[in-house]
């Protein structure tokens, strides 16, 4: 069963009326006038071509009715072509604000769902659910959503729906979007955070951009870094993750901004994050769970464990107060020096420096037994250094693994690699996929 199917399993009936009881409320003018057209648009709706299809859609908009929506359902219910599809879209979208009409999609939602039926509308569905401004049609939407994440679905199926409403890019989508920032869930899980955060980054709009000025009040760590990262490639300021200091801007600057033409994200990087970050081989750590994971096989042994070492301790030293870290160094086997996360403060890091310290080089190089032990520890972020090819497992495995595990996650994973060996070798591409699949970055060390 995927995410979105769930979630409309999930949409549940206890604050739902079923379809079929729902109230006849209304401007009774416009029912009536439904009624005498209806039988001609069905007519024009069954016909096989898309112009009388459009036609009849276009027609609809006329009639914001609980019958009127019923029809548009049934086209949305049925293999279409993309312009009938959107055509149909945008009709339910015109009668957003009837309540009835609310009551009946998310009805629709779960009758579809028991039926395994209108899985692929469901986003569709809920995209105008969220557009209402009734606040009862919200309510019920936002309170369902949040059922859903405590359920068997967790938060994957938000996440999912977050995804679709940034993939298209409309400006209409951003309000949507925002919609989710109020439900409990976004302040319980990183991965509906990250989800949000991440599909308000596609937005080419002003619209966007108000938006992630927004949600860097409610955002930091990662988050915060993607959303700086974003506004400085947008605006070209570079007023870091200051949430403050990008309200002045925009009030000043609202009226007379232009979204770039030519708009490119860049690596994310220290200069836009603007923070006196710790940094790891260059890697900016905006993060503020963190957890390092260290190779120390054999192949590690002499200089360039040290090395290692080195940059590590130099690393943890550096961190900011707000932040939790840990440390696993692994080779055939795993060493954890907390199991929990702790606060990075004098003592800790003394503490981690005298583990990272103390390891000796052995042993064979056991990747993907230390990643699936990394994703056990709530974090933000990852950062895995190793020289050698991972012989517990087989790369491709090792990466289907992880994005498995960081499905429901959306955590970064960065990676450095130590004498990877000539650019696009197997070592390299594994390193560089692994880093490029979960929303990290990856560094050569070529020692």
């Amino acid at each position: 069963m995927t995410a979105l199917r769930l979630l409309a399993a999930l949409v549940g009936a206890s604050l739902l009326l079923p379809a079929s009881v729902l109230p006849a409320r209304g401007d009774d003018e416009a029912k009536a006038a439904f009624k005498s057209v209806k039988t001609a648009l069905q007519t024009k709706l069954r016909k096989r071509d898309d112009a009388s299809r459009l036609e009849a859609l276009a027609e609809l908009e006329r009639y914001p009715t609980v019958e009127a929506a019923k029809l548009v359902l049934a086209v949305l219910g049925q293999r279409q072509s993309s312009e009938v599809q959107e055509a149909a879209y945008h009709t339910l979208l015109s009668y957003k604000d009837d309540e009835d009409v609310g009551k009946l999609l998310l009805a629709t939602l779960q009758k579809g769902a028991r039926r395994n039926a209108a899985v692929d509308v469901t986003p569709l569905l809920l995209k105008v659910a969220l557009s209402s401004s009734h606040p009862d049609i919200e309510k019920k939407t936002l309170d369902r959503l949040d059922a859903a994440a405590n359920a068997g679905g967790g938060s994957l199926p938000i996440m999912e729906l977050a995804d679709s409403l940034g993939a298209g890019g409309q400006p209409d989508d951003v309000a949507r979007l925002l919609k989710l920032t109020k439900l409990k869930a976004y302040q319980r899980e990183f991965g509906i955070r990250r989800a949000i955060s991440q599909a308000v980054v596609n937005f080419k709009c002003p619209e966007g951009v108000a938006a992630a000025i927004e949600l860097l009040q409610l955002e930091q760590g990662e988050n915060a870094a993607d959303l700086a990262q974003y506004l400085a490639d947008a605006t070209g300021q570079k007023l870091g993750a200051d949430a403050k200091a990008w309200q002045a801007w925009w009030s000043a600057n609202e009226k007379s901004y232009k979204f770039p033409e030519n708009f490119a994200r860049t690596p994310r990087g220290a200069a836009a994050a603007g923070q006196q970050a710790s940094t790891y081989y260059g890697l900016t750590i905006s993060a503020h769970r963190v957890l390092f994971v260290l190779d120390t096989s054999g192949s590690m042994e002499g200089a360039r464990l040290e090395a290692a070492k080195r940059e590590l301790v130099q690393t943890i030293n550096g961190l900011p107060p707000e932040t939790s870290f840990s440390v696993v160094v692994f080779n055939s086997v795993l060493a954890v020096w907390q199991q929990q996360l702790v606060e990075a403060n004098a003592a800790t890091k003394e503490a981690a420096a005298r583990f990272v310290t103390i390891q000796p080089a052995r042993g064979g190089t056991s990747t993907l037994g230390a990643l699936t032990a990394a994703f056990v520890f709530d974090v933000e972020a990852l950062y895995l250094l190793t020289d050698g090819m991972p012989n517990d497992s087989k790369p491709a495995d090792i990466l289907a693994r992880v994005a498995e595990l960081n499905r429901g996650r959306r955590l970064s994973l960065y990676t450095i690699g130590v004498g990877v060996g000539p650019p696009g070798g197997p070592f390299d591409q594994f390193l560089s996929l692994l880093a490029k699949n979960n929303w990290g970055l990856y560094v050569r060390v070529d020692q």
